[in-house]
């Protein structure tokens, strides 16, 4: 990709939450139906650890979203930006397994996801919506 971060700041995100809400929920969902979220490479993850790792796919289908955009030189996200980017993260879902990492690394990325309010945060600032968490 050549689009800078600034570049991709600057793209309107918003169609992840008009337009493309279906696409996002049916892709979350299938996760949910499947119980993919449950897994940590390719063991099982406890429900409490892994709802927080989970949730964390929507601010990435954004970003991801917005990353796309920018790279073709668009001003929003559009429907196969959106395509393309839940085919991307589709391949990491289940694979967030924090006990591969070091121990102080697996300590801290678990205390974000699991005592933070990251996640709400990560939305809110991408969307340009709400407080962001602090």
């Amino acid at each position: 990709m050549k689009a800078t971060f600034e570049q991709i700041a600057e793209v309107d995100g918003s169609f992840v939450e008009g337009e493309g809400a279906g696409r996002i929920g049916s892709f979350l969902s299938a996760k949910i139906l499947g119980q993919r979220y449950l897994l940590a490479g390719e063991g099982s993850m406890p429900f409490v650890e892994a709802i927080p790792k989970f949730l964390i796919y929507y601010p990435m289908a954004i970003w991801t979203s917005q990353a796309l955009a920018a790279d073709r030189g668009a001003a929003a996200v559009e429907d196969e930006d959106l395509r393309r980017a839940l085919r991307l993260l589709d391949h990491s879902v289940g694979q967030l397994a924090t006990s591969r990492l070091p121990k102080k690394q697996a300590r801290v990325c678990d205390f974000i996801m699991l005592e933070t309010d990251f996640v709400v945060s990560a939305r809110n600032e991408l969307l340009g919506v709400g407080d962001v968490a602090e």
